[in-house]
């Protein structure tokens, strides 16, 4: 482990799916978050939102290395190797960068990528963390939610049912917690339960939450002091098809069903909630009311929250593509890359940067929609066969309106950047041994698990 230096290159790829002819008939119940995350594939994927500070923009891999780039040049400054593939989204606060691997560890860094501290929390980390004056809080796929100080020493933690998957909020001394137990729980800085908020049959996703003025995004993470929000509200997306808004003690004050499962993050800016469905819509609400403003469909899952700039809205999808729509929800352009995004986009100037599953992070130009430069991080197949046979995927398609908890990989066949997991889809009603698809990076066979649908 360590970090090391290096550089970057130019260019992009591009391909397309085939739309699957079978479905699965056979239903099951939503597996754990132990058993999608059971054993991530070490590939090139970039899953993880970027942060930008001071001319740098920082972004994890599944390559298992943290990357620091010059973001105005693409040129790398520096690189850090975990023990396994990285989720988490790094957070930079107080001049320390702080984030969790799948192999357990939270990691605290210098700016510069020299190690500082790490600490083993038992389990894989795929949440990431939010920081508060001198604690730092993480959530592990255990279930439990940690506070440590600055230093590394675990001040406490906090047992949920089921792994932690979306990043917390704050407010009001009290930090918000998204489990995969069902369930959204309030606790305060000394990690006593408030209150337990469950919405519906599946499990929570993502939360935001709302001064009455702004909303804040996975991007703003960071906070010397603790916000007071006079006018509290938090809005989480759910997988029982919900966006739900609360009040400071957990009652409902709205929700909005958005017709199929809500996978992933929120974004929004004074008024309005943006969020994206399975189903690949991307929604405007009105954050007050709860009444809808428009939608915008894509060819694909939306799995990241958006961000909003000068009357501009920007999204990723599944789709392979990043959008930018107006504030009506009018397509103003998009941009294909070569593989599925889940990657959330980040505003600098106007610079756009995000992530791939085809292996290239992207900067582009807002204004003149050109590529100033792409890094194409590690690629590779998975370490062992061992780690292979115990990986349990979950893929999502848009065409045939399941999700398919589908298969223990067996043998890893050939190496391929453009390999995309909705390729193989069509054949998931067979019960026959199949070619699987990893995001962007192998291709193996496998035969199929289970399935649950998806409503």
């Amino acid at each position: 482990m360590g970090y090391e230096k290096g550089g970057h290159e130019k260019g992009h790829a591009e391909y397309h799916l085939d739309k699957p002819k079978e479905q699965a008939e056979e239903k099951a119940e939503l597996p754990t978050f132990q058993q999608i995350f059971n054993e991530l594939p070490t590939t090139g994927s970039i899953i993880s939102f970027s942060v930008f500070n001071n001319g740098i923009v920082y972004f994890s891999s599944l390559d298992t290395h943290v990357y620091a780039l010059d973001a105005e040049t693409g040129e790398m400054l520096w690189k850090f190797k975990t023990g396994g593939p990285v989720v988490s989204t790094p957070l930079i606060h107080r001049d320390r960068i702080y984030f969790g691997s799948n192999n357990g560890n939270f990691y605290c860094l210098e700016l510069d990528g020299k190690l500082i501290w790490k600490k083993n929390t038992g389990n894989i980390i795929v949440s990431s963390p939010i920081g508060i004056g001198d604690k730092i809080f993480i959530g592990n796929g255990a279930g439990y939610f940690f506070c440590f100080s600055s230093g590394g020493d675990e001040l406490w933690k906090f047992r949920t049912g089921d792994g932690i998957m979306a990043i917390p909020s704050t407010a009001n001394g009290m930090i918000f917690v998204a489990s995969y137990d069902k369930s959204v729980y309030a606790l305060d800085l000394e990690g006593n339960l408030h209150w337990k908020f469950t919405p519906g049959e599946r499990s929570s996703v993502a939360l935001v939450m709302s001064d009455g003025k702004n909303i804040f995004s996975a991007n703003k993470r960071s906070w010397d002091k603790e916000p007071c929000a006079k006018n509290f509200r938090l809005y989480c997306a759910s997988y029982d098809n919900h966006l739900y808004c609360l009040d400071i003690g957990g009652n409902v004050l709205w929700k909005f069903n958005c017709g199929t499962s809500v996978p992933g993050g929120i974004g929004g800016d004074n008024s309005t909630v943006y969020v994206g469905t399975i189903s690949g819509l991307i929604y405007a609400i009105d954050a007050l009311s709860g009444n809808e403003k428009w939608s915008f469909r894509t060819g694909g899952m939306i799995t990241s929250g958006a961000e909003i700039k000068d009357g501009r809205v920007y999204f990723t999808s599944f789709d392979q593509k990043l959008y930018c729509l107006s504030e009506k929800g009018e397509k103003l352009w998009d941009f294909m890359t070569g593989g599925p995004i889940v990657s959330r986009p980040f505003l600098a100037g106007n610079k756009i940067y995000f992530g791939s599953s085809d292996t290239l992070f992207y900067c582009i130009d807002a204004e003149e929609r050109n590529v100033d430069w792409t890094f194409r991080v590690g690629f590779g197949l998975p370490d062992s066969s061992k780690s292979l046979m115990q990986n349990i995927v979950n893929v999502f398609t848009e065409y045939d309106r399941r999700i398919f908890r589908v298969w223990v990989p067996e043998t890893a066949v050939k190496e391929s950047p453009q390999i995309n997991t909705a390729d193989y889809a069509a054949k998931l009603g067979l019960d026959s041994t199949f070619a699987y698809g990893g995001l962007g990076s192998y291709l193996s066979k496998g035969k199929k698990k289970d399935t649950y649908g998806r409503n």
